[in-house]
């Protein structure tokens, strides 16, 4: 668990430590450029697809380098190898993946907290981490690879009988470093590895990080789209995290109210104005019940 968390204040103070101690350290050396760095990882990544297969599915497969002369499959032909695309640093990153089984119930944005299950190694096999029983994480705090990447999968379902979750999404993943944890090295994983994730999506529970009423996932331009990427009103604050998401002086959760009581319209209820959602307008107001 430790592994995946973004350590933002760490992070934050280490840069802020640097930049004050640059000039006195003539060996401060700054990271790779993102670009230069990936040019010689797809090509690791790629190579490791040709070089090595997978056996068995779920949490216990295992990805395994084809011995001299092997017949086994290559991921690189494996039916079920696909790649995501994720624009970041200015580079297209190919984030691959192979589904074992998609799930069966609600699909997280990439803002949600997932309850998963999970195993990571490096490209030479050496694991690093292991969480087989299921732990609570949000995907806005971790590795980007993770925000990205659980999209695609969706959540299985809770039997109370055996207290465990059937038909759960799962699969692998390899995230290039620009996409993990890049020159933060951690433990046991060096500067600049790719990283190899096998993972399981449990459940989920959906998000309103701003409090306005209306979950974060549907705080994108359209359902699926990351969250993080739509501000609405130009003010540099993802609408996720905005409570007055037109910029128009009034909060978005007095936009939406209904009645006295305080009740909110559901997100498909909010009436529109011009066609467009109410919040979203600043030349309109929805019902401001005081």
């Amino acid at each position: 668990m430790k592994n995946l968390k973004l350590y933002v204040l760490i992070a934050f103070g280490t840069s802020i430590f640097i930049s004050c101690k640059k000039d006195d350290n003539p060996s401060f050396t700054p990271p790779r450029p993102y670009d230069e760095q990936y040019a010689n990882e797809i090509i690791e990544i790629e190579e490791y697809l040709t070089t090595h297969y997978l056996e068995g599915t779920g949490l216990n497969a295992n990805i395994i380098e084809i011995p001299e002369n092997g017949t086994q499959t290559p991921l690189s032909q494996h039916p079920d190898l696909a790649f995501k695309t994720v624009n970041k640093h200015d580079i297209q990153y190919k984030l691959y993946y192979i589904k074992f089984n998609e799930g069966v119930n609600q699909r997280p944005s990439h803002v949600d907290s997932i309850f998963v299950s999970y195993r990571g190694w490096r490209l030479d096999g050496e694991q690093f981490d292991y969480a087989p029983n299921p732990l609570w994480l949000t995907l806005d705090g971790v590795i980007e690879g993770w925000s990205q990447i659980f999209p695609e999968f969706k959540t299985g379902t809770y039997n109370a009988t055996s207290d465990s979750f059937e038909d759960s999404g799962s699969g692998i993943v390899i995230i290039p470093s620009g996409l993990g944890y890049y020159n933060r090295a951690q433990t046991n994983i060096p500067a600049y590895s790719p990283t190899v994730f096998n993972i399981t999506l449990n459940t989920l529970r959906y998000r309103d990080h701003d409090r306005d009423g209306i979950q974060s996932r549907f705080e994108a331009e359209n359902l699926g789209d990351d969250p993080r990427e739509y501000d609405s009103d130009g003010d540099g604050v993802p609408n996720y995290l905005d409570i007055d998401d037109d910029n128009d002086g009034i909060l978005t959760k007095k936009e939406i109210q209904k009645n006295q009581e305080g009740d909110l319209y559901s997100f498909d209820e909010i009436p529109s104005c011009n066609g467009v959602k109410v919040h979203l307008d600043p030349d309109c107001h929805g019902p401001i019940l005081e």
